[in-house]
């Protein structure tokens, strides 16, 4: 333990008793700390001194032209942890179970998600192995439209199109900085809509073509153009070029 430089080893150490960690670290510690570590490597590099030992792992690799001891599959492992923990908070970490009961069934309640998250895949562990595979029902509800109203009505509610996204913006935190103005109890006045009138129809549904690739063509235009242009100059010069006497 570094904060007492203490160490404690199951079945050598006495019960509920630290030992100093000097005679256990002169006989066992590894030659590359008793070579390397230092005080100021301790408090410079990082992590106890640790990050010191990766780089110079690495730059030892570099220069012996062998394998690194971390390669990046292994950076693509420890940097996957944040990403993956973000969205794992994001759905809750919320646990699934459904109990018999003579006759009736308990089961979990709904989980709700973010919805201005996008989900491709979900993953599913159970501590003992299922004896069907599971079954997942997913649902939407439907969006709650809010909107600062300028000038006078009526407006246009415009809604279905296969090139716009949803966004995400904060209507509660913007409802709860009115409320804080003019009460805990203040509700937006509701809208009422009139009769739906298509604009695009089934237009708007469908997803525009990709854009044509001018720059692609044109870089690929300069590069024939050019390799055209070197080969007609060495005919050119094969050409040119006077045959030497015998």
């Amino acid at each position: 333990m570094q904060v007492n430089h203490s160490i404690y080893v199951e079945d050598f150490s006495e019960k509920h008793k630290w030992d100093d960690e000097k005679s256990w670290l002169e006989k066992y510690d590894h030659p590359l700390w008793k070579r390397w570590a230092t005080k100021d490597t301790e408090t410079a590099a990082g992590h106890g001194g640790i990050d010191f030992f990766v780089l110079h792992g690495f730059v030892e690799a570099i220069k012996r032209r062998t394998v690194t001891p971390l390669d990046v599959y292994d950076a693509a492992a420890w940097s996957a942890i944040t990403p993956l923990s973000e969205r794992s908070i994001e759905l809750g970490n919320q646990t699934a179970f459904r109990l018999r009961q003579g006759d009736e069934t308990l089961r979990n309640d709904d989980m709700g998600m973010r919805t201005n998250a996008r989900y491709d895949r979900f993953r599913i562990e159970a501590p003992e192995t299922l004896t069907a595979p599971p079954h997942l029902s997913f649902a939407y509800r439907s969006d709650s439209v809010v909107f600062l109203a300028e000038g006078s009505g009526p407006f246009v509610l415009a809604a279905g199109s296969a090139h716009a996204r949803h966004p995400f913006y904060p209507i509660d935190l913007a409802l709860a900085s009115i409320r804080s103005k003019a009460g805990k109890d203040w509700q937006p006045p509701l809208a009422k809509l009139g009769a739906a009138k298509a604009s695009a129809g089934d237009a708007a549904l469908k997803v525009a073509p990709p854009p044509v690739p001018w720059r692609r063509w044109l870089l690929w235009a300069i590069l024939v153009g050019g390799a055209a242009l070197i080969g007609a100059l060495a005919i050119s010069l094969l050409r040119g070029a006077k045959t030497p006497p015998p």
